[in-house]
């Protein structure tokens, strides 16, 4: 296990913060794209309720070990503050609560529900689904929900489909390049499956969109893929590196 001292970067990962900021900024940029507005207000509930879902995932990993040593320098920040991590996530639900009820109306409310719901579904099946095939359903369910968590609160049409389709492939390209640099084995087919992900990504961004959300899209999945040509960083870097370059893709959309 590395260290105990994280440096400035690592608090991004310890803090479950880079997947939220990713969600933010997408989930900002789609707002543009589909109703006009710079600035969504939903965004703020999808990055807070992605937060607490990473936050109960790794908290939930903690349950597991059973007095086993934990996985990764991130597991054992969050088994050494437990009680504490548990006490934030409950004010970080009563918070999520407190902003849904002042920006959301009925229908966006029974949206978050059934996604609510959904995760509830995700965690409780983790709990029977052992093996090694445990770790691909993780990555793809996660990416879904990533993706449907985006998109949730933005107008309900074709093109919102489509951007549930385009962040569901740039989450699975993400975690396509993080399970390349841990196994550190057969490299050509992960970016052979990346190429295949990162094609679908392309089409899509060819559809009547705006031309700084198109260039968000191709610097997002493009950068993801040139990531193969480095050799695994050291831990904690094989997330926020793809995170990092989800963030860029994101912000290009959002401001560009």
């Amino acid at each position: 296990m590395e260290s105990s001292s994280p440096s400035p970067w690592r608090w991004i990962v310890w803090l479950s913060l880079d997947a939220p900021l990713v969600a933010l900024f997408w989930t900002f940029a789609w707002g543009r794209q589909l109703t006009g507005a710079a600035f969504h207000p939903p965004a703020v509930l999808v990055g807070l309720a992605i937060w607490l879902g990473y936050v109960a995932d790794r908290l939930l990993d903690v349950k597991r070990y059973d007095g086993e040593g934990p996985e990764s320098a991130r597991h054992a920040f969050y088994q050494r503050h437990e009680r504490t991590w548990w006490r934030i996530w409950i004010a970080g639900v009563g918070l999520e609560f407190v902003l849904a009820l002042c920006w959301l109306d009925g229908a966006m409310w029974l949206r978050g529900v059934l996604l609510a719901l959904l995760a509830a579904a995700y965690a409780l099946s983790l709990s029977w689904w052992q093996g090694w095939t445990r770790l691909y359903y993780k990555r793809v369910a996660v990416a879904l929900l990533f993706a449907a968590g985006v998109v949730v609160f933005l107008p309900w049409q074709i093109e919102t489909l489509h951007a549930w389709l385009c962040m569901a492939l740039l989450a699975l390209i993400n975690l396509v390049q993080v399970t390349s640099w841990q196994a550190q084995s057969r490299r050509l087919v992960w970016f052979g499956v990346q190429f295949v992900l990162a094609t679908g990504v392309m089409q899509l961004a060819m559809l009547d969109w705006t031309p700084h959300l198109r260039v968000g899209l191709l610097v997002a999945a493009l950068s993801m893929m040139l990531l193969q040509l480095w050799k695994p960083p050291e831990t904690e870097m094989d997330r926020l590196l793809p995170d990092a370059c989800l963030m860029l893709g994101g912000l290009i959309a959002w401001l560009g």
